[in-house]
Parts: C-alpha cells; structure tokens; sequence
C-alpha cells in the first residue's frame, strides 16, 4: 500500500496517488494508522474496490496461451493450403470446443473468420514475402509473370518471380504481391510490375517476363515493336533492351490442337461438347443410356465435359467417348428426333477413326502438357518438351 517517499521518514500512499506523502517522523506507526482513517483514504479504497485495473483487460501470457496461439496459426494455414473458405473456421472453431472439453489448449481456442483472415494476410503473408526477399539478397536474375484473374467485377493479379538457389533445390516459384487493378490494359499491368519490383528493390535483378501469349502481353505474333503491349513497356521503363519475354509454352501446344482438329472434317470437340450436354442433366437419357450400355455389354461410364480455356480436358473427354462409342452410337441412331449434328457424326462411317486419329495425337499433347506444368520446370526443360513433341509430331 505504500511505497517509497521523498526520506526514509516518508511513504507515498499507492492508493490516494497524488502526491500523497505520509511521515513517520513524529508517531511512527502511528502516523500511518491516522493517514488510513482519513476521508479521503477511504474513498480511494471505495473507488478501487469498484474499477478494475488496467492490466485485467490484457492476457498475461503463458504455456497455455502460446500453445493456443499455434494451434490458430496451424489452423489458418491449413485453411489456406486446402483452400478452404474463411466462413468455415467460424465452424471449426466452436466443434472444436464441443469435441475435446477437457483440453486447456481448446478452452482457449479462439480463431474464426476474421482472425483467421488476419492471421494469413498479417502474419503469413508478410512472412512468406520477407523470407523470399531474404533468400534473394544472394541471387543475381529472376524472372517476374503474371496473368489476370476475374473474381465477378475485380481483376486481381498476382505477381510470380522464378529464380534458381541451389541451396533450396532448384528453381523456385514465388508468390510476391496480389492486387486488384481498375483494368487490364498494357500500361496499368506494366506499371503494377514496376512499381511491385521497385517496392522490392528487385529492378536490377529483373531478366525476363513471362505471360500468356495476348496481344496485351506481347503484341500478337510478331511481338508488335510499336510498344503497345506490358513486354516492350517493361523493356522501355526498365532501360533493358536485353529483357527476355516467355509466353506460354502450355497456349502453344493448346492452339495447335485446336488449329490441328479444325482442318478436319468432322467437328471433334463440338461432337464432344454437344453429346456431354445432351446427357449433363438429364436423368431419363442417362438412365436410357444405360440400358444400351448392358445391350451391348460394355460398361457405363459418366461422360466428360471439354471447354477450350481447360488444355488437359479433350484427351480424357475423346477417350470417354471411345470406350462408350458403341452404346453412344446405338443409343442416337434409334432416336426420333436427336440433334441432327450428333445424328450426322454417328452416320458418317469413319467419325470412329476420326476420334482414334485424334485420340492418338491427343495422347501426345496430353502427355507433354503435363509435364510442361510442373512447378518447377526451367525454361531449358520447357525448350526440350516442346522440341520432343515436335519430333514425335514429325
């Protein structure tokens, strides 16, 4: 209650405060009996009996309260990494009291949504950003890429670097900013890049740009030099006539299925789009399907859907189609009435051999597409993977 005065015959009172000083000098312990039944002591002990302290409205931490902490930031990172929604915490977070009542670590478990959300991007986030540009203090080149994203009315684009450390393995992918931009013309995009490297004081270690390949990025087939793409405004603003642009080896070998299935003569991957939706929702013509599956003994297997902007789709969606041919084909040439494209397909003697021929150079495709789009491939690798399908092809 008291503590140190102004001489050793003094106490300042702790609960009166101001500057209340009570000496000793004359009755000693007298003196302090006196000072505690005054007025105006008692009214300090009344109204600190009735406050609470500052410090009440802090956690003092602890083992427990560490232990809490860990698990909310496991928890948040296992939300991320399995892309699951915020929302799905608030859930989580209360189970987890219900199911394990007698762990202390639960009881003061206490992460839903918006803590969650504040633990990945105030935390994680920043984190994950400051290792990368750590670890880059000792790497002279990398690579930055980017690509557009529609979320309803938002255009959000991350921005990637690609640089090679053989102390952690090889080439790395990094993830270094994500923002959302009021369009998606060259000049924003390419401004976005500059100030994102800029902000990193990543400039002189730029070497390259890598982007699908839109006239946006670089200008159309022939890389336009009137400077009207991100590239040769990348070029231009950095002062780098050496910066190297990569498109998208993946586009590449997409297109040139596309390109290649339009010079034949039956439409392939609207055949394929056409007989998907035919049977998508339909439970009746499913079911009827069925029955021409057990009528010519093959086993019956749920059709795939095929869209252009997905490369790895037409080869599974064309083999699906195979293994059901004969029920397909059977099933259409006994309707009245079915889609006179469908109808036509299956008439024409060699729409089977179409498929086969189509099949078999999907399977090539396929097959480099996904090795194109592992994580880490250099741009060596990709060279030889394009090289390989060139020489098969040939």
């Amino acid at each position: 209650m008291f503590s140190r005065g102004r001489d050793k015959w003094e106490a300042l009172c702790t609960i009166c405060k101001a500057s209340t000083y009570v000496s000793v000098a004359n009755k000693g312990c007298g003196d302090l009996e006196t000072h505690i039944v005054t007025a105006k002591h008692r009214d300090a002990v009344r109204g600190g009996e009735g406050s609470s302290k500052l410090t009440d409205f802090f956690v003092q931490p602890g083992k427990t309260e560490d232990a809490a902490h860990a698990a909310e930031g496991v928890f948040a990172f296992h939300t991320v990494k399995h892309h699951h929604s915020y929302r799905s915490m608030d859930c989580t977070s209360a189970l987890l009291k219900r199911t394990f009542t007698d762990s202390a670590n639960v009881k003061k478990f206490s992460s839903a949504r918006t803590k969650t959300e504040a633990i990945v991007n105030s935390v994680f986030a920043p984190h994950s950003v400051d290792t990368t540009l750590e670890a880059l203090q000792d790497i002279p080149y990398l690579g930055i890429a980017t690509d557009g994203s529609n979320h309803g009315a938002v255009k959000i684009f991350p921005i990637m670097i690609q640089y090679f450390n053989w102390k952690q393995g090889g080439v790395q992918s990094k993830l270094i900013e994500v923002k959302d931009t009021p369009d998606e013309t060259a000049e924003t995009i390419a401004q976005y890049l500059i100030e994102t490297l800029r902000k990193k004081q990543l400039t002189e270690k730029c070497i390259a740009f890598t982007g699908d390949n839109c006239n946006t990025n670089f200008g159309g087939v022939r890389r336009d030099k009137g400077g009207r793409n991100v590239f040769a405004n990348l070029k231009r603003i950095l002062q780098n006539k050496t910066l190297i642009g990569v498109g998208c080896p993946a586009h590449i070998l997409n297109n040139c299925v596309h390109h290649g299935a339009d010079t034949l003569d039956v439409e392939t991957e609207n055949i394929l789009f056409k007989i998907y939706q035919y049977f998508h929702i339909y439970t009746v013509r499913t079911e009827s399907l069925k029955e021409y599956c057990e009528f010519v003994d093959i086993q019956y297997r749920t059709l795939l859907s095929h869209t252009k902007t997905r490369w790895l789709s037409l080869f599974p969606g064309i083999h699906r189609l195979l293994q059901m041919f004969p029920a397909l084909k059977a099933f259409f040439l006994s309707q009245e009435k079915p889609p006179v494209a469908i109808k036509k397909f299956f008439e024409n003697e060699f729409s089977e051999i179409y498929l086969w021929h189509m099949h078999s150079l999907m399977s090539v495709f396929h097959e480099h597409i996904e090795d194109m789009e592992k994580e880490n491939n250099s741009v060596v690798e990709v060279s030889n993977i394009l090289h390989s399908v060139h020489n098969v092809l040939q």
